[in-house]
């Protein structure tokens, strides 16, 4: 019985939200915070921030995108998309992630960086990525940062910036780059 009561609650909470009721919402990512939590701790070694964020944001997308006439109760449906959509987004943390370390280690013969500053194939390729994906000039900074083996405290130091703000950066430029690489 309460298992029934429980469904039929998280069920009226989604339809509230997607009928843009903020608080139930709120209620809604509350009540899934243990799925988010326990789906993103598998990640915990290496992006458990970022997988965290990626986490919320498709449960955000779920909630939005539930249709409860096909049957299918929202938490075996966030449940399945939360765990995907974190693995997905992992996958690509980890590919941009393969390339940086590659590209820190490539010098051109005639001494110029790769970071766009060159006639390189590799700056150039970065640098029509980096404009494709209409970075802002923090987003941007903060990808050449890293791309030069920067820390976020690091660049976080030499901008007058908190750490935070720096991943912040980092988050959304990584996502505007995720759109350019898999179109």
């Amino acid at each position: 019985m309460k298992d029934r009561t429980e469904r039929w609650l998280v069920e009226e909470l989604v339809a509230w939200a997607q009928d843009g009721d903020n608080a139930a919402q709120v209620a809604v990512m509350d009540a899934f915070t243990p799925l988010i939590r326990a789906t993103a701790s598998r990640y915990r070694h290496v992006a458990y921030e970022d997988a965290l964020q990626e986490g919320y944001l498709s449960l955000l997308e779920c909630t939005g995108s539930y249709n409860p006439a096909r049957g299918v109760p929202f938490a075996a449906y966030a449940k399945s998309h939360v765990q995907g959509d974190v693995r997905t987004a992992m996958r690509r943390l980890w590919t941009v992630e393969a390339r940086s370390v590659a590209l820190q280690d490539y010098h051109l013969d005639d001494g110029s960086d790769w970071l766009g500053r060159s006639s390189g194939m590799a700056g150039v390729e970065l640098r029509m990525m980096m404009e494709a994906a209409h970075l802002s000039p923090r987003e941007a900074q903060s990808i050449r940062g890293q791309l030069m083996g920067l820390s976020c405290s690091e660049i976080a130091k030499e901008q007058g910036v908190s750490v935070e703000t720096v991943k912040t950066w980092r988050k959304r430029a990584f996502r505007k780059l995720r759109k350019v690489w898999t179109e």
